[in-house]
């Protein structure tokens, strides 16, 4: 809806105007120190003129009277009082989890009247706009394992493989405007992760279902895959064995899903992508990565398949916190039956959203679009599907193409 402006309220109680200028003898003087002063001037050139500052009540010398941090001129667009202090206080909301390890979640319980401090009034050009959420496992957030903004939601998904078996996590929230400012943290809530998986039995971090036992060889080199850093899933919907690799950190392979219970779970599934993607995607995390801020960890993770790609084939990014998925096409290689991907730590390609040496990554290979398919939105300029003079030149890799399928264990 659009603003309302502060209604005015009635005028100071004199009627001593010697200059007949429309402003009181008693507030020029007391403002100004002169009657040089006319209605129609604005010396603090915060858009409100001198008859309005006089009839709001605000410093006609200041652009922010009541110090706030916005302006007269937006308070009074906004519906806001403008000489009442509006600060932005934490917020004061209830944090709750579910922490199912396969699907955990965290969310708030928004107080009565939601976030808006009760000094706002019920000002229609002002609203909470976004939420910044971060998690912990100590107590004083000097580490994060997830530093992520969205939009107005009440609760989120966390990233799977996030949370680890009986550990004591922190959470809290901050709040933006439509001033663009933002509040100081909510007091943190507390929660501790499930005892136990009950999807991961063996508690190794991979679901028990889409664990590939015994010796794996997919970029066949003669080497178990698990002897070089390597882990291997089971795809959800095809059974078919991937591997996934680095030579950069560890890597951990977590679960796989199919893309059409993504949509179950809150996600918001292009039409025709299930379709497009009939391995599913894979769940893993990339952990033991050297952490500087300035200078971000880049890994190259390279995901083995027991058949050659497709022509034209992308690759297909899920973000669990906003449910959202992108073509990622854009970083990654594909040759033959493998896909290399080029992962930046806290970047676009980690769904933690921190550099924290850590990089947790849901996504998989689509094949190609057909003519009539919708698209999905994109967070790169272009498309997949075959290599880039940029990437032949950083990556140079020599792989045998020779490949074993497995059954799938039962």
């Amino acid at each position: 809806p659009a603003p309302v402006p502060t209604p005015l309220p009635d005028p100071p109680v004199s009627s001593t105007d010697t200059d007949a200028d429309g402003l009181l003898d008693s507030w020029e003087i007391e403002n100004f120190g002169n009657l040089g002063q006319n209605g129609d001037g604005d010396q603090d050139q915060d858009g409100l003129s001198n008859t309005l500052e006089m009839t709001l009540n605000t410093n006609p010398v200041e652009k922010d009277t009541d110090n706030d941090g916005i302006s007269d001129f937006d308070e009074y667009q906004a519906g806001t009082s403008p000489t009442t202090s509006d600060l932005l206080l934490p917020p004061q909301v209830s944090v709750v989890t579910d922490m199912s390890l396969s699907a955990p979640r965290i969310g708030i319980i928004l107080p009565v009247g939601g976030f808006q401090p009760a000094a706002l009034g019920s000002g229609a050009g002002y609203s909470i706009v976004a939420i910044n959420w971060q998690l912990a496992d100590v107590s004083n957030f000097s580490t994060l394992l997830l530093d992520r903004d969205t939009s107005l939601v009440e609760s989120i998904s966390l990233p799977t493989g996030i949370l680890k078996v009986d550990r004591q996590y922190w959470v809290r929230i901050a709040v933006r405007d439509s001033f663009g400012r933002v509040s100081q943290w909510s007091a943190p809530a507390s929660f501790r992760s499930q005892v136990a998986n009950p999807q991961d039995l063996d508690l190794d971090g991979t679901v028990d279902m889409y664990e590939v036992d015994g010796i794996v060889d997919m970029d066949g080199n003669g080497v178990d895959d698990s002897e070089e850093g390597g882990c291997s899933l089971y795809s959800a919907d095809t059974g078919s064995t991937v591997g996934i690799r680095t030579i950069e950190g560890a890597v951990r392979c977590v679960s796989s899903v199919a893309v059409a219970e993504l949509s179950a779970n809150g996600g918001v599934i292009p039409e025709g992508l299930a379709e497009r993607m009939p391995r599913g995607m894979y769940n893993f995390v990339v952990e033991g990565l050297p952490v500087d801020p300035a200078f971000p960890a880049t890994v190259t993770v390279t995901v083995y398949f027991s058949e050659a790609l497709a022509e034209n084939s992308t690759w297909m990014k899920y973000d669990e916190v906003t449910g959202e998925v992108s073509d990622f096409s854009d970083n990654v290689i594909f040759e033959g039956n493998k896909a290399t991907l080029i992962l930046t730590d806290g970047g676009d390609g980690d769904a933690d959203g921190v550099v924290n040496g850590v990089i947790v990554d849901p996504s998989g290979v689509a094949l190609p679009a057909a003519a009539s398919s919708s698209t999905v939105s994109d967070s790169s300029s272009g498309g997949g599907g075959g290599t880039s003079g940029l990437f032949e030149l950083m990556f140079l890799l020599a792989f045998t193409l020779s490949v074993r399928m497995r059954g799938r264990a039962r």
